[in-house]
């Protein structure tokens, strides 16, 4: 019975079927067309070099060591930090490179020493380098008031949250932090997060600019250093976080 009525589909489809147009043969030649396919090859490869030196330009592009830092920035190497996390908190060695920080911003910047700090990241965060910066200028004896103007900086005794402060809210707040704090810290986060670091950066007596060794690029630097100065503040120096490879 199946096959039955496949056959009467069939002999139906052959009734209703006609032929538009009949097949003929071709007139010329068909070969393939080896001068259309070198060309399209060219191209190809020609956007494939374009597409390496473009990431090998990109690459070229990353702060890899103090003096990259320095050329982007204009400003004063002051070394570089470990950089700690919550995973790997800094050891012993980390600690001094903190410490040398705290001593060598103590000779870099006005006299006398900068009492208002501002750590604003180009492309880094900044939280934690802020902290243990903090830390380090302890150890040499201050009271030093942390103020986290991003939005992720870890709190603790004598650290105070203020991610939306406005100038004025921002300028109470250090006026008061300095009656008890012989210095006080701020965290500013990336520009690209938050727009605290210019909020605060006017503030401070100097600004200091973190840059990630290997992942941050020369133009991020350039942009953060402008804005930094654009908004009036003074950018003291820069400094690398993250071990050389």
């Amino acid at each position: 019975a199946e096959a039955q009525a496949r056959q009467a589909r069939e002999a139906g489809f052959a009734r209703t079927a006609r032929i538009v147009e009949p097949a003929e043969p071709p007139n010329v030649r068909i070969r393939p067309d080896v001068g259309s396919a070198a060309q399209f090859g060219a191209v190809a490869a020609l956007l494939a070099l374009l597409g390496v030196a473009l990431l090998g330009e990109q690459a070229g592009s990353r702060i890899r060591t103090g003096a990259d830092l320095e050329r982007a920035s204009g400003l004063p190497y002051l070394g570089a930090l470990d950089e700690p996390s919550g995973a790997r908190p800094i050891g012993p060695e980390g600690a001094v490179s903190y410490r040398r920080l705290a001593g060598a911003l103590q000779l870099a910047g006005p006299q006398p020493a900068p009492r208002t700090l501002v750590v604003v990241g180009a492309d880094a965060d900044v939280a934690r380098v802020a902290v243990s910066l903090a830390d380090a200028v302890t150890d040499h004896g201050a009271r030093v008031a942390l103020v986290a103007a991003g939005l992720d900086a870890p709190l603790g005794p004598g650290r105070f949250r203020a991610p939306n402060a406005t100038p004025e809210e921002a300028r109470r707040m250090v006026n008061r932090l300095l009656v008890d704090a012989d210095a006080v810290v701020v965290s500013a986060s990336t520009l690209d997060r938050s727009s605290a670091a210019l909020v605060w950066a006017p503030l401070a007596d100097a600004t200091l600019i973190v840059v990630r060794r290997n992942r941050t690029r020369a133009p991020d630097v350039v942009r953060t250093v402008e804005a930094v100065g654009e908004s009036g503040a003074t950018a003291l120096a820069a400094v690398l976080v993250g071990r050389s490879r």
